[in-house]
């Protein structure tokens, strides 16, 4: 349970809805194969930001890019990486929150 270390409910929500709303981002970008481990990892990676983070905003801009930093070091899986290389993705010019690529 990635965010079992979190005990304050505002806490909790605050992450609940960092993850809800970065996965919005990522999901039409992850391989159908592949979302459901993608989402999980996703959510640790929430998880071990939701302390540290300003604020809501914050928690899921450091998620997003912490997510795309592990695809480089070869943690996302193989599918899902040739599917973000074969429609050329640059992280960095996806969409902000609530908009999905055109």
């Amino acid at each position: 349970m990635p965010f079992s270390s979190l005990t304050d409910p505002a806490d909790l929500a605050r992450a609940q809805r960092a993850l809800d709303a970065t996965w919005e981002r990522i999901r039409p970008l992850v391989d159908e194969a592949d979302q459901q481990k993608e989402r999980a990892r996703l959510a640790y990676i929430v998880a071990a930001f939701a302390l540290v983070a300003f604020d809501e905003a914050d928690l899921a801009e450091r998620a997003w890019k912490r997510f795309w930093e592990k695809k480089r070091t070869g943690c996302v899986t193989e599918s899902t990486f040739r599917r973000m290389v074969a429609t050329e993705i640059n992280p960095s010019a996806l969409p902000p929150p609530g908009e999905t690529p055109g």
